[in-house]
């Protein structure tokens, strides 16, 4: 996430979130999936949970994974730790579905979906 880019509700993520040239902004909760990942540099409003924790503030609970570890993080609520890996799960939206949204892009102009 870039200097002071937030995300104004929940964010899901099979990889690292983290903030870039400063600090990223989440309102509500997240959740990073997948040993090894982790939160860095976020402000986040809800709760959080992942395999590690570094350099965030986080108003609610915070879970981490057994192996992972929370590295100058400070959190409002109770510090959790869980014995297994958070799950990955597939992105929602179908290849075709990405390659006609880039498609409609390029070609430019104004595109009204049908839904």
């Amino acid at each position: 996430m870039g200097n002071n880019s937030r995300v104004k509700g929940n964010v899901f993520s099979n990889g690292t979130v983290q903030g870039v040239g400063g600090r990223g902004f989440i309102d509500d909760s997240i959740i990073v999936a997948g040993n090894g990942n982790k939160i860095k540099g976020l402000d986040i409003g809800g709760d959080a949970m992942a395999h590690t924790c570094e350099d965030s503030d986080i108003v609610g609970e915070l879970t981490y994974v057994s192996g992972g570890g929370i590295v100058n993080c400070t959190s409002s609520g109770a510090e959790k730790e869980r014995p297994n890996e958070i799950d990955p799960i597939p992105l929602p939206i179908s290849s075709t579905q990405i390659d006609d949204w880039k498609a409609h892009a390029i070609s430019g102009g104004v595109f009204t979906a049908a839904w």
